[in-house]
């Protein structure tokens, strides 16, 4: 037998909370004494604790408050989560940051202090405006909803820029872009919606419950790139020159997402997104690296847009 399969069996055997003296554990094992003790350096190194007593009634026991190995970390993956601390840390998505803190404090403390490491910093744009307590209180009044099969109701502010009513049987929390959703059945539009936490306002847990429908998957609303059936996909087609041409291969933009060198200052881009005011942000802000190729509507609507621009700053 193996020595990876003697180890084993040996914390097997001591996983019971009996005490065992080498001499027992090399019968049971039917092997050298004198193994024992390797085998013992070979569990503390995988980071199981160990007891030793000495004396005639001496011998191993292993130490059941570690029943899994603790934590042996190579300096990479430290230095991985310090990292990642740092970056967690600073995003204002991110929900129980408390908690959070307090695990990661009995981690990171676990580390021995041999080294050092710089904390990064993170700028990152487009967060959400909304502080972490008001965001924090809609996140757990829809997670108690969600887990109680209970319907919410909010007023909520639409794409038109109005105050709306919603009844939702609230299915799922979502996190897209840095904003958080909730994903569920709106009643009054009797349809599968995604709210916008940010945009609610006077959210309320009603005492009313709901049967989940069980023909919903939520793989027909999610993929990778984000909701499917929340908006529309629109494939277009840009021509893009200059430094853009640089920064667009840094950037994900949408899925099918492919750019084509014509040569080291041009390139066309084709890519299917969501939601057309995104789209005319996207294009109206490379200005004049950007030319629309398809689809021709796009065209169009930039034409109008950048004419309603100019007549804003048209002097006499």
């Amino acid at each position: 037998m193996g020595k990876t399969s003697l180890c084993l069996q040996m914390l097997e055997l001591l996983n019971t909370g009996k005490k065992y003296q080498r001499s027992e554990l090399a019968d049971i094992l039917e092997t050298n004494i004198r193994n024992i003790s390797e085998y013992k350096k070979e569990l503390e190194e995988a980071g199981y604790y160990i007891t030793t007593f000495k004396g005639g009634v001496g011998g191993y026991m292993l130490d059941k408050t570690h029943i899994f190995p603790t934590l042996k970390l190579t300096r990479e993956e430290k230095d991985a989560i310090k990292l990642s601390y740092e970056y967690l840390l600073s995003k204002n998505d991110f929900l129980y940051k408390k908690n959070y803190q307090l695990a990661m404090g009995k981690i990171i403390s676990s580390f021995s202090n041999d080294y050092e490491i710089n904390p990064i910093k993170v700028v990152e744009a487009g967060q959400v405006a909304i502080n972490d307590e008001k965001l924090e209180s809609k996140y757990k009044e829809i997670e108690s909803a969600i887990e109680k099969s209970k319907i919410i109701t909010f007023d909520y502010l639409n794409n038109r820029n109005k105050i709306v009513n919603r009844i939702v049987e609230p299915y799922k929390l979502y996190i897209y872009n840095s904003n958080w959703f909730v994903h569920g059945y709106s009643r009054d539009l009797g349809d599968y919606r995604s709210f916008k936490l940010a945009r609610m306002s006077n959210l309320k847990m009603e005492n009313k419950k709901f049967s989940r429908d069980i023909w919903y998957k939520e793989s027909d609303f999610f993929d990778q790139n984000g909701f499917k059936k929340n908006d529309e996909w629109y494939t277009i087609k840009l021509k893009i020159s200059g430094y853009p041409l640089l920064k667009i291969n840094e950037q994900r933009l949408g899925r099918n997402q492919k750019l084509e060198h014509i040569n080291n200052k041009e390139g066309i881009l084709t890519v299917d997104m969501q939601y057309k005011i995104n789209i005319y942000n996207f294009v109206t802000g490379l200005g004049v690296c950007a030319e629309v190729l398809e689809p021709e509507w796009l065209k169009n609507d930039i034409v109008k847009i950048l004419n309603q621009m100019m007549a804003k700053y048209k002097t006499e």
